[in-house]
């Protein structure tokens, strides 16, 4: 996914993205998302090695950009 989505934009779990990063950031991933689904970007932390992604749909929990695929 663009690191420097805007809030707003659009974002899909695909069956190949939720498997991506360490396995620590797979396993919290499948915990919440739902591959096929779509979500909304809150906002988007970039930092070194990093991108974090806050959704309006989980308001309390941190993703890793890696999680996710643009939408076209």
């Amino acid at each position: 996914m663009d690191i420097y989505a805007e809030e707003g934009t659009k974002v899909i779990v695909t069956e190949d993205s939720i498997k991506n990063g360490y396995d620590h950031v797979e396993e919290h991933a499948r915990k919440f998302l739902k591959v096929g689904e779509t979500y909304t970007i809150e906002s988007t932390d970039v930092s070194g090695w990093n991108t974090d992604v806050y959704l309006r749909e989980f308001p309390d929990e941190v993703f890793n950009s890696v999680s996710f695929e643009d939408i076209d």
